[in-house]
């Protein structure tokens, strides 16, 4: 995730908490998250009564199009849905995007 930057450099970390600066040119301007729950669920809407598209793996790696208060759009090589923003690393609680 990047906390921070200065120039041409940003300040990452993992979801260790463990960070450094790097040059911009060696991070990707796609917005990913990593899956922190093993099988969960992608929906198709950001409602727990919507039907499930697909279960998701541990440490899967998906591309963020949307966030909304508690839940994000996201998109894996065959999928396409809605995952609760609390089963995922790399956005923060309080953050909302199109």
């Amino acid at each position: 995730m990047v906390i921070g930057e200065h120039g041409h450099w940003r300040y990452v970390e993992d979801r260790d908490g463990m960070g450094g600066w790097i040059h911009y040119s060696l991070t990707s301007g796609r917005r990913t998250v990593l899956i922190t729950e093993d099988l969960a669920a992608l929906m198709a809407r950001p409602d727990g009564e919507s039907s499930s598209v697909a279960r998701l793996r541990l440490d899967v790696v998906a591309k963020v199009t949307e966030c909304q208060l508690h839940w994000c759009q996201v998109e894996t090589t065959n999928h396409k849905g809605w995952v609760r923003k609390k089963l995922l690393w790399g956005v923060r609680d309080d953050e909302v995007c199109s």
